[in-house]
């Protein structure tokens, strides 16, 4: 299956010392295989750039996750590779230009609460064990912690889908010090699906 979307985000940021609001968006392809189509596969990406009005700053991060993973009833456990790019500017000066990769682990489960609509959590965690960063700052992206809230509901009997979701996300990125950095979403988007 193929799926878009895009949300209004909050990001609080430490490492800026702002608040602001800003768009992201993002897609995922995902599979299953198997007679019980319990093994799972999946590739997901999202991006959202933030520009802080309160102190000139901005920050730009990208993140493309991957993994497979294991359903048992409405349950699923998986593991996830990722890697991630970050810009940040704070106060007129940059100060990361990095990308980096590192491995995590998720659970969810996805429960039925009608004939056209499946309610879904999503917890994943990964770490970022390697970073490089293009500037002279030492820079280290850490741990990710993601928790996504949501339904989707059918627009046709086999097809298409909607969905509807809340995502929080903290972000550790270390400079001079470690800052956590806050990220919340409320998103929306549309998957597409067949059976082979």
């Amino acid at each position: 299956s193929l799926s878009i979307f895009a949300g209004l985000t909050t990001h609080k940021s430490k490492i800026a010392a702002s608040n602001d609001t800003t768009t992201s968006s993002g897609y995922s392809l995902s599979g299953s295989a198997g007679s019980s189509r319990n093994l799972g596969f999946f590739i997901r990406s999202d991006s959202m750039s933030t520009n802080f009005a309160l102190n000139n700053s901005s920050m730009k991060i990208s993140w493309q996750d991957s993994g497979i993973m294991y359903r048992l009833s409405y349950f699923y456990i998986g593991i996830i590779t990722s890697t991630v790019d970050a810009l940040i500017n704070v106060t007129g000066t940059d100060l990361v230009d990095a990308g980096g990769a590192g491995m995590g682990g998720g659970i969810g489960f996805l429960i039925p609460v009608s004939k056209r609509a499946i309610f879904f959590l999503d917890i994943a965690s990964v770490t970022i064990s390697k970073t490089r960063n293009s500037l002279t700052q030492e820079t280290s992206i850490g741990a990710r912690q993601d928790i996504d809230l949501g339904a989707t509901i059918d627009l046709t009997k086999k097809a298409f889908d909607y969905m509807i979701g809340y995502k929080q996300r903290t972000v550790t990125i270390t400079t001079d010090t470690a800052y956590k950095d806050e990220i919340t979403s409320t998103y929306f988007g549309f998957r597409w699906g067949t059976f082979f």
